[in-house]
């Protein structure tokens, strides 16, 4: 998948229903070796290592953040802001968060 270079402007990322920033759990070292938890910014590329004893869960939760959102910020911050998975309201925000939240099940 080619990663795009267009720079969305914050007010139309806004509109989409994103957060200034979202959390997302890195308990599989994946995003970063250290971190149980690493932050993405809206419009921004890539993500911040947080080094907390709170879940990803726990501090979107106390922001607001629905696990959509959640989704559509990592995958913006991945593959483009422009791109239809950075919309929390696109099918593909939602179907990684229902898969994510079927895969929790499994493990429980």
């Amino acid at each position: 998948m080619k990663v795009s270079s267009v720079k969305v402007q914050d007010e139309v990322l806004i509109a989409r229903g994103l957060p200034a920033v979202a959390y997302v759990c890195n308990g599989s070292k994946r995003y970063h070796p250290d971190a149980q938890v690493i932050a993405v910014r809206r419009g921004e590329t890539g993500f911040y290592p947080i080094y907390t004893q709170a879940s990803a869960d726990s501090l979107n939760e106390s922001e607001g953040v629905t696990g959509e959102q959640r989704e559509a910020m990592l995958w913006g911050s991945m593959f483009g802001w422009d791109t239809p998975g950075a919309n929390p309201n696109s099918e593909i925000a939602k179907k990684l968060y229902q898969d994510m939240r079927e895969a929790r099940e499994d493990q429980a």
